[in-house]
């Protein structure tokens, strides 16, 4: 199992990895990638790209796994 790194590290090159962030004391979860046009996370939705409301600023990341 992957470690969390920190999101200074994460790919940026439209790989979709997971990223967490710490939200009301609770951590919030989202698979998202790196928007180069507007500087900013998206996650993908319903065929096409979306913001994620709840994650605005990341904090830490890891690729994702195949499921088992």
């Amino acid at each position: 199992m992957t470690k969390w790194q920190p999101i200074a590290t994460a790919p940026k090159d439209h790989t979709t990895v997971l990223v967490c962030q710490k939200v009301g004391g609770r951590w919030l979860y989202s698979a998202m990638e790196w928007d180069d046009m507007f500087n900013h996370w998206r996650t993908e939705a319903c065929g096409g790209f979306e913001y994620e409301e709840d994650i605005t600023e990341p904090t830490h990341w890891k690729p994702l796994e195949p499921p088992e």
